[in-house]
């Protein structure tokens, strides 16, 4: 057994089953199978491939209000980030979904009281002459009918789970539960290898908070969920109160003997990762799971994500390099510093309105941080207050490597080396560049894996400034996007995301910097996520480059010329099927970017007009 103090006060206690010979068998197969980076037979451009004996059931144990749905949708949004197929089967909503057809005593009330609701621990109301318990009496040690139902729901969710694993192509099922006998934690362990023949792995994931004003916060979000919607909150909170005293007559937390049972490894989280046991860990993604809860924190932030300013390579629309940023692209900068001060500011005051014991002196200052890249780093130069700021540059922020194509427009890759350029449009995520320095999506997504956990861990406000693939990869971790959108993400120049990490998910706005005015305006996100679907069905061609690569400057300006001849070549060759659908969906007629809407005819024509003259000229 192994004693380790971190640096953030967290405590893990390790320990490990080297006699354990199944155990190890099982686990050898998982060995450096690294999504991405891992090359076989089996998956030869390196996208994940778990054999059954990869595969993991993480099963939830803990009373209520003690952060197991947060740390499972935490969990699930990291695995699913690192091309891990993770999934959340909660018994909760399963409870909730039958309950409805059932009578009297059998589940928790889903609609809003009467005026006339009688007080105490035995209220009930009449809903449409189903009658449906109000209390919690539902969850009673002693109440064998509802012990009954909820056994056999449990079941049910725990054979979709294996569904998932053994028939579909899931590699991590989590089964959010309470969980808190030993009865029941042996009933699903032995149903987990019955089904899977002892292939699948479990870890089992326990949740133990001693935190009064911790279980109190989480007390109050469980008030505003499903089970209580609408209801009376003093009668809500009275009968939430009542359900946890059912559960602690028979909680049991994790015991020796338990512990003893082969191939039983399990983490036991204290207080939201203030101290951290795991015993016998076993395999990659278990090992991600522990690691990624060692930085867990609570504190209120904002995390700002920009790209760097427009530059140089941008006005030519060429890809990679290593250009300093235009005038504009400096004037954006500035603007950028100026808008980060102020929210902060905003966001400071408004914790120490709500109540003084969230604000923390991590607030003070923003940690700024950008790729190594000369344009990103000149962006970051105006961040130039140290009372304020905390400036730092990462080499794991770069841009992806765009190896022999370096410095070249998709014009050229497209007429020089058609057969990769196809490639890459059809294989977004997997494709790696030719020669040295060439990456992949999965590529960048390995090396900011630190980054993310380091996200994870700050607890102060960050600025992270980089670049088009960095921000997209970013942008599917906070948002839980789906694999096949990451590719396709339209992350526009002299925009800025401003993420806020709450218990039930991430709160998210969108900014982009009105050059007229010298501002930010938010955008409706609304037409953003709008947008994201039009461009999923948009064809082969040119598709990422609706924001990414076309500059900002506004037709007409001087500044466009430039633009007109880095596209000569393209407009020559005939093919502006590319162009026309950046133009169509990402300029009005004063040639600014409103992502999520549509240029009319009329608008259509005066651009079109533009680029046939660049054409002939």
């Amino acid at each position: 057994m192994e004693r380790i103090e971190s640096q953030e006060t967290a405590v893990i206690t390790t320990t490990s089953n080297s006699n354990n010979n199944s155990a190890t068998n099982v686990a050898s197969s998982s060995i450096f199978d690294i999504p991405g980076q891992t090359i076989t037979k089996s998956s030869p451009d390196g996208s994940p491939s778990y054999s059954g004996a990869d595969r993991l059931v993480v099963v939830m144990i803990g009373l209520p209000a003690r952060g197991k749905s947060y740390l499972s949708g935490k969990m699930v949004r990291y695995l699913n980030w690192l091309q891990i197929n993770a999934k959340i089967f909660n018994v909760g909503a399963t409870r909730r979904s039958k309950s409805k057809n059932i009578g009297k005593d059998f589940g928790p009330c889903n609609e809003p009281l009467p005026d006339d609701q009688p007080k105490g621990a035995n209220a009930s109301v009449n809903n449409n002459n189903s009658m449906i318990a109000q209390d919690a009496s539902f969850f009673s040690p002693t109440n064998q009918k509802s012990i009954a139902l909820r056994e056999e729901w449990a079941r049910e969710t725990l054979d979709s789970l294996l569904d998932y694993l053994l028939l579909g192509d899931g590699c991590v099922g989590v089964f959010d539960a309470t969980n808190t006998t030993v009865a029941r934690r042996k009933m699903v362990f032995d149903r987990i290898m019955e089904r899977s023949n002892g292939k699948l792995k479990v870890l089992f994931l326990e949740s133990v908070c001693n935190e009064q004003s911790l279980i109190e916060k989480n007390v109050l979000l469980k008030l505003k969920g499903p089970d209580y919607k609408n209801m009376d909150p003093v009668l809500a909170k009275q009968d939430f109160l009542n359900r946890l005293v059912n559960y602690e007559k028979v909680y049991e937390t994790i015991s020796e003997e338990e512990e003893r049972t082969p191939n039983f490894q399990f983490i036991q989280m204290v207080d939201v990762g203030r101290k951290i046991i795991s015993c016998n860990i076993d395999g990659y993604i278990a090992s991600q799971i522990v690691y990624y809860f060692l930085n867990f924190n609570l504190n209120e932030r904002l995390i700002f994500v920009s790209r760097h300013g427009e530059s140089l390579d941008n006005l030519k629309g060429r890809i990679g390099g290593d250009s300093g940023l235009t005038e504009r692209g400096k004037k954006y900068s500035i603007a950028l510093e100026k808008f980060v001060r102020e929210k902060q500011e905003e966001f400071n005051l408004k914790l120490l309105k709500e109540c003084a014991q969230n604000y923390s002196a991590e607030n003070d200052k923003v940690t700024v941080i950008s790729s190594v890249l000369k344009r990103a780093v000149q962006t970051a130069e105006a961040f130039n207050d140290p009372s304020r700021y905390d400036v730092k540059q990462l080499r794991l922020l770069n841009e992806l490597g765009s190896g022999n194509f370096e410095g070249m427009t998709y014009a050229e890759i497209a007429q020089s080396h058609p057969e990769e350029f196809e490639e890459r449009i059809k294989h977004k995520l997997t494709y790696r560049y030719p020669g040295i320095g060439g990456e992949s999506y999965l590529d960048v997504i390995s090396r900011l894996k630190p980054v993310t956990n380091e996200i994870e861990r700050s607890k102060s406000h960050l600025m992270i400034i980089s670049h088009r693939v960095v921000c997209r990869i970013l942008m599917a971790y906070f948002l839980n996007l789906q694999k096949d959108s990451v590719g396709e993400l339209d992350i526009p120049l002299h925009s800025v995301y401003m993420f806020q990490p709450k218990p039930f998910g991430v709160l998210w706005h969108l900014w982009q910097y009105d050059e007229a005015t010298n501002s930010f305006r938010e955008l409706d996100l609304n037409k953003c996520t709008d947008n994201l679907k039009t461009v999923k069905q948009v064809g082969i061609s040119f598709r990422e480059r609706k924001y990414s690569v076309v500059p900002t400057a506004p037709f007409g300006s001087n500044e466009s010329l430039s633009r007109k001849s880095s596209f000569r070549n393209s407009f020559k060759s005939g093919d502006l099927s590319g162009i026309r659908g950046n133009l169509n969906d990402s300029y009005t007629s004063k040639g600014r970017f409103v992502p999520g809407n549509r240029v009319g005819k009329n608008e259509q024509t005066s651009v079109r007009n533009e680029l046939n003259r660049v054409k002939r000229g």
